[in-house]
C-alpha cells in the first residue's frame, strides 16, 4: 500500500506486462460499476493503457460529459472538442459522436463563446445530414408544414433502435442549445432551423418536454412576427406537453423561452409571473444556467419598468453567479445596465467604468448583440465624455454590426438608440458641414430604430421621439410634437416611466422654435422669401 513500494515495482514491470494489467483493471471496473459516469475517467484511462484505444476514446468522452454535468465547462469544452478533432473522431461509434457533440455545443453556449459552438453545431449538422441552409423560402415552407403538424397533434415517425434513439437525443439536444446560441448571434433564420430540426426528433423521441420547447421557440419567432394569435396557441400547446413532462429541466427550459418572449412583447407582468416561478425551483434543482438567464431577464425587466428596488436587489446576484460559472454574456447584464442608468443620470465616468467591465467579457463571445448594446453605449457615452471622435468610430463599428444582422431580441434596441443618440447631437451642435458629413449614417442608424420599434414593442418609444427630433431639425416642428406624444402614450401604455419623461421633455423643447442657425445663406434666404410672402399674402 505504500506509494514507493507500489511506484518501484510498477518500474519492474515490462511493457507487455503492464499493459495486461491495465486491459485487466479495466475489464473489472466496466463489469463492477457498468454504466457509471463517476468511474469512466479511469476506465478511459485504463483502456488506453490496455491498447483498447478505441474503447479509451468512449469512455473519455464519457467522463467529459459528466465533468461537465458537475461544472467542470471550461475543461469539458476544451477536452471534447480534442476529442472530435480528425486524428481522434474516427475511434468514436455514432452515438458516442453526436453526445461529444452535445456536449461541446453546450459548454460553449454555457460559456458564452458562440462562435466556437455555432462551428461545432454545424459540423455536426453535415454529419448527420442536416447541411445548414439559410434560404428563407426553404425554410418558412419547412417551417409552416412543420407547424401544421404539430397543431393537428400528428406524431413523427417513431425511432426503433437504440442507437437511433441515442443519436436523435443527443442531437436534439445540441438544436436546443443551437437555436439560442443563434439568437445571441443575431441569426434568427438559423435559430429556426436548428428549432425545426430538433422538432422533429423530439417529436420522433416522444419527448415531451423537449417538444414545449420547441414550441415555446415557435412562439417567440411568432410573436417577432407580430402574430400574437399564434404565440398564444403555441405556448398553450406546448404548456399542455409540458403537464406530460416528468422533468423540472424540461419546465425551466420551457419558461426561459417563454420568458424572453414576454420580453420582446413588452408584457412585463407576464414576465413576473413566468420568471418569479423559474427562479425558485431553479435555486431548488442548483440549476444555475436556468438562474442566471432567470435573473438577467428579471433584471432587464426592472430595467424597462425602471424598478430601481429590483433591479439593485438581483443585479448583484446575477453577476455573482454569472462570474462563478464564466456566463461572461451574462455576467455583462448588471454593469451595462447599471452604466445605462449612470449616463441618464449624467454619471459618465462612472458608466465608463462599467462599459468597459462589459466590454470585458464581451471578448468571449463577440455576440452581436453584446457588440451592439455595449459598443452603442460606449459610443454615446465617449460623446458625454467629450470624446467626440472617439464616439463617432464606436457609433459607425456600432453600425455596421447593426446592419450585418437581422434582430432577434429587444436587447439590440438600446444600444440602436444610443447610435442614433450620437448621430442626432453631434447633428443639432455642429456645422453645416458637420450635418452634411452626418446625413447618411444617422438616417441609416434610423432606419435600424424604425425597424427594431417594429419589432419590438418596447424600443417604439424611442423610435417615435428620435424620428420627432429629426423632424424639428429639419423644421417639422408640429410633426416633432405628434411623434413625441405618440412617444409619451406608448411609453405609457407599456410602464415605461423613463421614456415617457423623456418623450415629456423633448415636447417641451419642440414647443419652441424649430433651429435654424445652422442653415447655409441659401436656406437662410429662401427662409426669409417664404416668411415674407407669407406676410403679404
Amino acid at each position: 500500500a505504500h506509494d514507493k513500494i507500489r511506484e518501484s515495482l510498477l518500474l519492474e514491470l515490462g511493457p507487455a506486462e503492464r499493459q495486461q494489467l491495465h486491459l485487466e483493471l479495466a475489464r473489472a471496473l466496466e463489469s463492477t460499476y457498468p454504466g457509471s459516469p463517476a468511474h469512466a475517467a479511469a476506465l478511459a484511462e485504463h483502456f488506453q493503457g490496455g491498447g483498447e484505444l478505441a474503447k479509451a476514446a468512449f469512455y473519455r468522452v464519457a467522463a467529459r460529459v459528466h465533468a461537465l454535468s458537475q461544472g467542470a465547462t471550461e475543461a469539458a469544452a476544451s477536452l471534447l472538442t480534442a476529442a472530435l478533432a480528425p486524428q481522434t473522431r474516427g475511434l468514436l461509434p455514432r452515438a458516442q459522436a453526436v453526445r461529444a457533440y452535445n456536449g461541446v455545443v453546450q459548454a460553449n453556449q454555457a460559456l458564452g463563446r458562440f462562435l466556437p459552438c455555432m462551428e461545432m453545431f454545424e459540423q455536426l449538422m453535415t454529419e448527420l445530414g442536416y447541411p445548414p441552409t439559410r434560404d428563407l423560402r426553404l425554410l418558412l415552407t419547412a417551417g409552416g408544414a412543420l407547424l401544421a403538424r404539430q397543431l393537428r397533434g400528428v406524431t413523427a415517425v417513431p425511432l426503433l433502435s437504440e442507437e437511433d434513439r441515442q443519436v436523435a437525443s443527443e442531437a436534439a439536444h445540441a438544436m436546443r442549445w443551437a437555436t439560442e446560441t443563434y439568437v445571441w448571434a443575431g441569426r434568427p433564420y438559423q435559430s429556426i432551423a436548428a428549432a425545426l430540426h430538433g422538432a422533429e426528433l423530439a417529436g420522433a423521441l416522444a419527448d415531451k418536454g423537449l417538444q414545449s420547447y420547441f414550441l415555446a421557440v415557435f412562439a417567440y419567432f411568432a410573436g417577432m412576427a407580430q402574430l400574437p394569435a399564434a404565440s398564444r396557441l403555441l405556448l398553450d400547446r406546448g404548456s399542455r406537453l409540458l403537464a406530460a413532462a416528468t422533468s423540472s429541466r424540461a419546465e425551466l427550459d420551457f419558461n426561459r423561452v417563454a420568458g424572453a418572449h414576454y420580453m420582446n412583447v413588452a408584457a412585463w407582468e407576464r414576465v413576473k409571473q413566468t420568471i418569479e416561478p423559474l427562479l425558485t425551483v431553479s435555486r431548488q434543482v442548483g440549476d444555475e444556467h436556468a438562474l442566471t438567464f432567470g435573473l438577467s431577464c428579471r433584471l432587464v425587466a426592472s430595467f424597462r419598468e425602471d424598478d430601481a428596488a429590483v433591479f439593485e436587489a438581483l443585479g448583484p446576484e446575477l453577476y455573482e453567479v454569472s462570474r462563478r460559472n464564466h456566463s461572461g454574456q451574462f455576467a455583462r447584464t448588471y454593469p451595462i445596465y447599471k452604466a445605462i442608468r449612470c449616463l441618464r443620470a449624467g454619471d459618465s465616468e462612472t458608466a465608463h467604468r462599467l462599459i468597459i467591465e462589459a466590454e470585458g467579457y464581451l471578448k468571449a463571445s463577440q455576440d452581436a448583440m453584446g457588440q451592439v448594446l455595449v459598443g452603442g453605449n460606449m459610443a454615446l457615452c465617449q460623446l458625454r465624455l467629450g470624446n467626440e471622435a472617439g464616439a463617432l468610430r464606436r457609433a459607425q463599428k456600432t453600425l455596421d454590426v447593426i446592419e450585418s444582422v437581422r434582430l432577434s431580441s429587444d436587447v439590440f434596441g438600446e444600444g440602436i438608440s444610443a447610435v442614433c443618440e450620437v448621430y442626432l447631437d453631434l447633428c443639432e451642435a455642429g456645422s453645416v458641414t458637420r450635418q452634411q458629413e452626418l446625413a447618411a449614417p444617422l438616417r441609416r442608424a434610423l432606419a435600424a430604430i424604425r425597424r427594431c420599434g417594429r419589432l419590438f414593442p418596447s424600443v417604439a418609444p424611442r423610435a417615435l421621439l428620435w424620428h420627432g427630433r429629426q423632424a424639428w431639425r429639419h423644421g417639422a416642428g408640429r410633426l416633432a410634437r405628434q411623434l413625441a406624444a405618440a412617444s409619451e402614450r406608448a411609453a405609457h401604455r407599456l410602464g415605461m416611466t423613463f421614456d415617457e419623461r423623456l418623450a415629456q421633455s423633448w415636447q417641451q423643447r419642440f414647443a419652441q422654435p424649430e433651429p435654424a442657425a445652422n442653415l447655409s445663406l441659401p436656406a437662410e434666404l429662401s427662409r426669409l422669401v417664404q416668411l415674407l410672402a407669407r406676410g403679404f399674402a
